[in-house]
């Protein structure tokens, strides 16, 4: 008798279970989790759960890279990466398809939940106590992973988790963290992917196609500590916590709307500057007073065509936008080598004047902290956010600044 397949796509098949199915040795309990690659499920066998991390089959080779790293920075005894227990080829009956998974231990919930649960029941950010908690466990994560030439790629709440589930008794002396997430992460002597990070986290050399390293997870780990003090993300390129940034509020919210035409800078046109004409037919801007080059020289994306470049660059953008604006200008070194974001005065395109305000007065104006306290987070971030790269403290001497040695 023929046996009934389902007809999939295997190239991007992802497999769904259901409490109850039965993947190897294991029975799932329930889904915990979901992200791009994969699913993550809390399975159980011999009374024992595990967390069960089943790939999609368009995603092989992210697990292969993460197994590798994995087994790696377990083989080199740290205990603020989630333990590998085992990998394991689960194959899908009703259509024969074979899922690529990894099986590690079940922790917590996220530090995401964390955060939103402390907003949630108490309007703020997390006590400092606890959040000094989170940074050294994070810190110390990363100070492993760099020791041992692993830059992470993308640290953010979501890839960091408790010990334990979020409840009204949990304290800082409660809390231990873990990484996860290592399938886009790659070893420093040999770069995995270029694509990496999510866009609120990611270090300004990763948006501008720069080379990067292991001051990336910096960039990304001081972010995440913004957050937990403010419960909002600090470059929230989406408005999703109505931070005040002051003038650029309404520049980045209609960056997004549907009718909104993007304009992405196309450099100069060095083939005619004598005729103040670009040598694209698109370009309408006038010769540059100064140094008679086409320094706002731009072409249109329509962002309704359905142009995910287009959005990515808006997406891009913005975020570099909501940077300036807190922390500053990056040099021209920066500058010179990402001229689709800024003119050769190293002003951003289309919003050349937008004036920095500082962390500090970020955290005046939108939460209820003193002027000294806010002093001290901003003396303390401004170590990770800075634009070049080697200029960024070192998860290890971040790890003894006074403001994680603080109880």
């Amino acid at each position: 008798r023929e046996t009934s397949m389902e007809v999939i796509n295997e190239d991007t098949s992802r497999c769904k279970l259901k409490p109850g199915d039965i993947v190897g040795p294991y029975v799932v309990e329930k889904k915990i989790g979901t992200g791009y690659f994969c699913a993550v499920y809390q399975c159980r066998a011999n009374d024992k759960s595990v967390a069960f991390k089943i790939y999609g089959t368009g995603f092989k080779k992210y697990f292969r890279n993460e197994v590798q790293l994995l087994r790696k920075i377990n083989d080199s005894g740290n205990d603020y990466v989630v333990n590998l227990y085992d990998v394991h080829a689960h194959i899908d009956k009703r259509t024969a398809v074979i899922y690529p998974c990894i099986i590690t231990e079940l922790r917590g919930d996220t530090v995401f939940k964390l955060v939103d649960y402390c907003k949630e029941q108490c309007g703020h950010g997390l006590p400092m106590p606890m959040v000094r908690a989170v940074a050294r466990d994070m810190l110390a994560g990363l100070a492993h992973l760099h020791s041992i030439g692993i830059i992470h790629g993308d640290i953010k709440p979501d890839n960091l988790l408790l010990n334990r589930v979020v409840s009204d008794d949990l304290t800082a002396a409660d809390i231990h963290i873990k990484i996860i997430d290592f399938g886009s992460s790659t070893q420093t002597d040999e770069i995995f992917t270029t694509s990496v990070g999510t866009i609120g986290y990611t270090a300004p050399e990763i948006v501008v196609e720069h080379e990067f390293g292991t001051a990336a997870d910096i960039w990304s780990a001081f972010t995440v500590i913004f957050e937990l003090i403010a419960s909002d993300l600090l470059f929230d390129v989406f408005f999703e916590h109505n931070i005040d940034y002051g003038d650029v509020n309404e520049t980045v919210v209609g960056a997004f709307d549907d009718e909104t035409v993007y304009t992405k800078c196309i450099g100069c046109c060095d083939d005619n500057t004598e005729t103040g004409r670009a040598k694209y037919a698109s370009c309408s801007c006038q010769l540059c007073d100064t140094c008679g080059a086409h320094d706002n020289c731009v072409t249109s994306v329509a962002s309704d065509s359905g142009d995910s470049a287009a959005h990515t660059y808006a997406q891009n953008y913005c975020y570099l936008l909501l940077v300036a604006k807190v922390i500053g200008y990056p040099p021209a070194e920066f500058t010179a080598l990402a001229r689709d974001y800024y003119n050769k005065k190293g002003r951003l395109i289309s919003n050349p004047d937008v004036e920095p305000c500082g962390i500090t007065t970020l955290l005046m104006n939108n939460y209820d902290l003193d002027a000294d306290e806010c002093a001290r987070i901003d003396a303390f971030l401004s170590l990770g956010l800075k634009y070049t790269p080697d200029e960024r403290i070192t998860a290890a001497d971040a790890l003894i600044h006074d403001f994680c040695a603080e109880i």
